[in-house]
């Protein structure tokens, strides 16, 4: 049984690809070009059933996510309501499509958010409160400060996904080893051991600032959280520094310094297409991303490979799982098809009919009680989270959406030598993300 845990709550889950039409078709799913304004309910306008109008950044292209069975389930259980769902490619598409949609009264009915959206949006306006919905009381209460704003409910949680490291285990057999490392001197070995072989050790594609500050935030999982469970809310208070970081950002340092990662070139790499891959073609032993792409890695014909949390653990230690509260759905505050909308959000609260969801994105439920796929690629990071290893980022303290931006940026000057030491990019992470600053 898994124990209460404060939430340290979610970045953004992001994914940058693009959509083609056949693509969307593939993945079963109606391609909707154009979202019509919110028209009254049951007005007939599709031979007497109520048409609501969903939106996403998953559902298409390499990410169908298993949404077109769960609609296509969802119609047979209510056959009086018609889904049309629109994919619209990720982060800044998916804002400039949407920020227009929701100022005209043209958004869809049900959008998907995240941590970083749901602020701004609820603040604006533009979503509905979920507060007194039944299934609110079912959320996994390290979910809770992840759906909220100002103790209202603007979210409905679908995943806790981790961040982890992949292995490409026919490398690691090729230099002798077994298995992927689970503490930090298992992994300074094994990176020693790969590179004596002539095997390119670890990806690192930093473009975005995406995977210093993943891998940043799992080193902290270990290195910080599991010592300072509420270290976040003690940073909010100004009783917490990041320089009590230092140790995770070691060992990022470490990775340069021992020669296995070029900072300056690794800010060339973008990690949503390049990073993907080139671990999928097989180019290195390791990389670090979320555990959505295992299924773009599956369908790119990578057979052999493991998906873990980042071993920052001292000799004998354990290492967490960083995880991240992942999509939720939102109801446009202005649809006029609220009770159809309940119903969508109703149908995927039940954890069987959202079960192919996580099975696709091998992700882990934010239901509690509920039943975690069981995956075997994923084994390592699913037994760190049943065995309450693990961190969810934070939306109620650090990361907010500009903290968020910040923390990256920051990582890269760092990593371009702007910073005298460790210590004074650590001291002005202290300085811009503390919330009351």
């Amino acid at each position: 049984m898994k124990k209460n845990r404060t939430l340290v709550g979610p970045g953004e889950a992001p994914r940058n690809r693009k959509l083609t039409r056949a693509a969307l078709l593939a993945g079963g799913l109606s391609v909707v070009l154009v979202v019509s304004g919110c028209s009254s309910e049951g007005d007939g306008s599709n031979g007497g059933k109520t048409v609501l109008k969903v939106q996403g950044w998953k559902g298409g292209g390499t990410e169908p996510a298993n949404i077109a069975a769960i609609v296509s389930a969802f119609e047979k259980a209510n056959p009086d309501i018609d889904v049309q769902f629109e994919y619209v490619p990720p982060n800044d598409a998916y804002l400039q499509t949407l920020q227009p949609q929701f100022l005209a009264g043209k958004a869809a009915d049900v959008v998907m958010t995240d941590v970083t959206k749901i602020p701004g949006w609820s603040k604006a306006g533009y979503l509905m409160d979920l507060s007194s919905e039944p299934w609110v009381s079912k959320a996994d209460p390290a979910v809770v400060p992840s759906i909220s704003v100002d103790s209202k409910v603007y979210g409905q949680p679908m995943e806790i996904i981790a961040e982890g490291l992949y292995a490409n285990t026919d490398l690691l057999k090729k230099a002798g080893i077994s298995e992927a490392p689970t503490t930090w001197p298992q992994f300074e070995k094994d990176l020693a051991t790969l590179k004596a072989k002539g095997i390119t050790p670890i990806a690192f594609p930093n473009k975005a600032g995406d995977t210093a500050q993943m891998v940043l935030n799992a080193a902290a999982s270990t290195l910080t959280y599991q010592d300072k469970p509420d270290w976040d809310k003690s940073f909010n208070s100004g009783q917490a520094s990041f320089t009590q970081w230092k140790p995770a950002l070691d060992q990022i340092k470490s990775l340069q310094s021992d020669g296995y990662v070029d900072f300056k070139q690794s800010l060339g790499v973008d990690e949503w297409s390049q990073g993907l891959n080139d671990f999928a073609a097989g180019k290195y032993a390791f990389w670090f991303h979320g555990a959505w792409e295992i299924q773009a890695l599956q369908k790119a014909g990578l057979k052999n490979f493991t998906f873990n949390p980042w071993p920052a653990a001292t000799e004998g230690g354990k290492s967490s799982v960083g995880v991240i509260s992942g999509t939720q759905w939102s109801i446009n505050a202005q649809t006029k098809k609220a009770d159809a909308a309940k119903k969508f959000l109703a149908f995927w609260s039940d954890p069987d009919n959202a079960k192919p969801f996580l099975e696709a994105e091998h992700a882990f439920s934010p239901w509690k009680g509920a039943t975690n796929p069981n995956d075997p690629v994923a084994a390592k990071a699913l037994a760190a989270y049943e065995d309450n290893r693990f961190h969810v980022l934070p939306r109620d303290s650090w990361l907010s959406a500009s903290g968020n931006k910040s923390m990256k940026s920051k990582l890269q000057a760092w990593m371009l030598g702007r910073y005298s030491s460790e210590d004074e990019l650590l001291k002005d992470l202290d300085n811009s993300l503390r919330p009351s600053s």
